[in-house]
């Protein structure tokens, strides 16, 4: 079975933004929106922009950096009332 863009989401931190658009390109799926903000104290925030309820959600992250990592513990949760 195919699946299609509707099923799924990429998400990506800022670590390596220039890979992720590259992976994005390759899959032929646009990367999901998200706004990934660094506080000054050193913690991060993701913020999802877009429903990712009932999808396989993909993060792109590389391990250099914890933005991808807020992601993951973010996205089980993110739209939950959809």
């Amino acid at each position: 079975m195919t699946r299609s863009a509707r099923d799924w989401v990429l998400l990506a931190g800022n670590s390596n933004r220039p890979l992720a658009q590259a992976v994005s390109r390759a899959l032929g799926t646009p990367l999901g929106a998200c706004d990934v903000e660094r506080f000054p104290d050193g913690e991060i925030s993701v913020r999802l922009l877009e429903p990712v309820h009932r999808k396989d959600v993909y993060v792109l992250a590389t391990p250099a950096r914890t933005n991808g990592l807020a992601a993951v513990n973010a996205s089980p949760r993110a739209w939950s009332h959809i």
